[in-house]
């Protein structure tokens, strides 16, 4: 049998990432004057690039696929996409646009908000935790790919062309 040669799911995936990585940095750049449409353009962006992915697989294997194979594909491009954009969060959140000190009073009238820390302190875990933002940045960053990446794998799975 004759075996088709299908584009990498590692290729795809930084594919789907630079153009993810171009479009929020506009969005990250424009601040608060960004529409609101745009805030969800990068998840779209990961989503419809995941399922275009599935269905490009399952053309160029011609339909000798299954739904496993094909979801494989797309998740397999979802993790190449979800690492690089985890990077991609570091650097941005440690190099790029670091916590300001705009962000460090945010946090501490939100840390005051509370009232259960003594008025010395707040400063002081502002700063700490403007330090560690990356944490949360990062993993969020993860959870969210994971999930738009395994939604855009089962419904690019469902559409993409098999054979019975």
């Amino acid at each position: 049998m004759e075996t088709k040669k299908t584009t990498s799911h590692i290729l795809k995936g930084i594919i789907i990432a630079v153009l993810y990585m171009m479009i929020d940095f506009i969005v990250e750049k424009k601040g608060e004057q960004a529409p609101v449409f745009l805030r969800y353009l990068p998840a779209i962006i990961m989503a419809g690039g995941v399922i275009l992915s599935c269905f490009i697989f399952g053309r160029q294997t011609g339909g000798h696929s299954t739904f496993g194979d094909v979801f494989a594909h797309g998740f397999k491009t979802t993790a190449v996409f979800t690492f690089l954009v985890a990077v991609y969060a570091y650097i941005m959140i440690q190099y790029v646009f670091p916590p300001t000190e705009k962000d460090i009073q945010a946090a501490m009238a939100t840390i005051q908000q509370q009232g259960n820390v003594m008025p010395q302190e707040v400063r002081k875990m502002a700063v700490d935790a403007s330090k560690h933002a990356w944490v949360i940045t990062v993993s969020g960053g993860i959870f969210a790919s994971l999930i738009c990446g395994l939604v855009g794998s089962l419904i690019g799975a469902a559409i993409a062309k098999k054979k019975s």
